[in-house]
């Protein structure tokens, strides 16, 4: 069970035939990947217990980060961190996509 942290918890998944990659979101009024406070790359064959189980850890980790913080408008301005997460995730997993095998 998640306890309600005063504000709305976010998460999203994603599949994409090969992984399941969920990742926290953050934010106030406008929401972000929150890459550097929780994702999850899972085999496509996980059991639905333990999606559920990785689910709530993202959600969990969502958090309410004012507008006027440095950290906000950080994520809200620095577009390299996502290029940079998309490279890492590539090299540790050697994953390619469909495109690149043809």
């Amino acid at each position: 069970m998640i306890i309600s942290k005063g504000y709305n918890l976010y998460a999203d998944i994603y599949f994409n035939y090969d992984y399941y990659i969920i990742v926290t979101i953050s934010g106030c009024y406008i929401h972000f990947m929150d890459l550097k406070n929780g994702y999850n790359v899972l085999s496509k064959n996980i059991t639905d217990d333990k999606l559920g189980h990785y689910s709530k850890i993202s959600l969990s980790n969502s958090r309410k980060i004012e507008s006027n913080s440095q950290e906000f408008n950080e994520m809200y301005n620095d577009k390299k961190y996502y290029s940079e997460w998309v490279k890492k995730i590539i090299k540790e997993y050697s994953y390619k996509n469909k495109i690149a095998h043809i």
